[in-house]
């Protein structure tokens, strides 16, 4: 029976999500400003949530530029190193994520929640693999250096997560009211059918062991989910960061049919990832076989499957040591009908 967990504060994760703000140089009121436009929920509503962060702010020291490359988009499609690193010590585990031959693989995937872990990947291929992935070469560097000196930069975030993290602590009245309201609103509507929704909408197995939800205040907006499919384990578990302004946001904004919509047009404009659909269209495959099919490289066929994760159109399935991948009829018939309603 598949157990859901869903927890309540988390000063840490709090504090990670005041950093990226931080890291990504947001102006909070530009933002609130920009929520209240788009959507009509009152500036009120935000209040709690920029009183932490200015206080995060105010109370923080150091090196800025440092706080930017560990926690802000210095990785490809706005990716974050943090990402790699919360993947790895969700997946690997904390013995695990400091192997070298363990890490290795997430780190030289495009999507470091897929990445494929049933063997380990050596220092040569590695370092082979990195020069193939289609990525700049800062991105290319900083991966590589963080993947061989993991501790170093886990050090280095963690010298940035402990003070912020006291900052959340000093402000956590202000926090709860945002995380419990969340926390009611997905337990009323928490069913198998809207959970399946939800890890779908994830790009995640929809029928995992353990699920655990933690809503996040300060990531108001976000959605991160982590998964373990790609390493053998007894159970299957998903962990997902929920934003604790979703249901709000999304009951004003209502479905985001659209933005949907526009996810699978641009997964679909690429004509590989086109072929690689109709191929799963036809039976399910590997990550190999698809590589062979299309005359891909791994790491590229990777890249293309996490856009098809991402936006439904593909799932992923753990058989034995492999992850099969198949085409999503619910996926393909729901962009169908949101292109009829909006064109038609």
């Amino acid at each position: 029976m598949r157990q859901i967990h869903i927890l309540q504060l988390d000063p840490r994760l709090e504090a990670i999500g005041a950093l990226i703000l931080l890291a990504d140089q947001v102006e909070i009121h530009a933002l609130v400003q920009n929520y209240v436009e788009k959507t009509a929920i009152p500036a009120a509503a935000f209040s709690g949530l920029v009183e932490v962060y200015e206080y995060v702010r105010e109370h923080l020291s150091g090196d800025f530029q440092e706080l930017s490359m560990l926690f802000g988009r210095t990785l490809p499609r706005n990716g974050r190193l943090w990402d790699v690193f919360e993947s790895a010590e969700f997946i690997l585990g904390p013995i695990g994520s400091r192997d070298l031959s363990q890490r290795t693989n997430l780190f030289a995937a495009p999507e470091y929640s897929y990445a494929d872990l049933s063997s380990p990947l050596s220092l040569p291929d590695f370092l082979e693999k990195m020069r193939l992935l289609p990525i700049d070469d800062s991105a290319r560097w900083l991966l590589c250096d963080a993947c061989m000196r993991y501790e170093h930069y886990l050090a280095r975030m963690e010298a940035w997560i402990h003070p912020a993290e006291e900052c959340v602590a000093d402000k956590a009245d202000l926090l709860y009211p945002y995380l419990s309201r969340c926390a009611e609103a997905l337990r009323s509507q928490m069913n198998e059918v809207s959970l399946s929704l939800l890890l779908d909408r994830a790009g995640l197995p929809t029928h995992p062991e353990v699920v655990e939800i933690i809503p996040w205040a300060m990531g108001f907006s976000s959605l991160i989910a982590r998964s373990n499919l790609g390493i053998r384990e007894r159970k299957e578990r998903v962990k997902i960061y929920y934003g604790a302004l979703l249901p709000a946001l999304e009951q004003a904004q209502g479905e985001e049919s659209e933005a949907s919509l526009l996810a699978c047009l641009h997964a679909l404009s690429d004509r590989s990832r086109l072929r690689i659909l109709s191929l799963l269209a036809a039976a399910p495959l590997h990550g190999q076989e698809i590589a062979r099919r299309t005359r891909l490289s791994a790491g590229t066929v990777s890249h293309h499957m996490g856009e098809l994760i991402a936006c439904g159109l593909v799932s992923q399935e753990k058989q034995g040591t492999r992850v099969f991948y198949r085409a999503r009829q619910e996926g393909l018939e729901s962009f169908l009908d949101d292109l009829r309603r909006k064109l038609l």
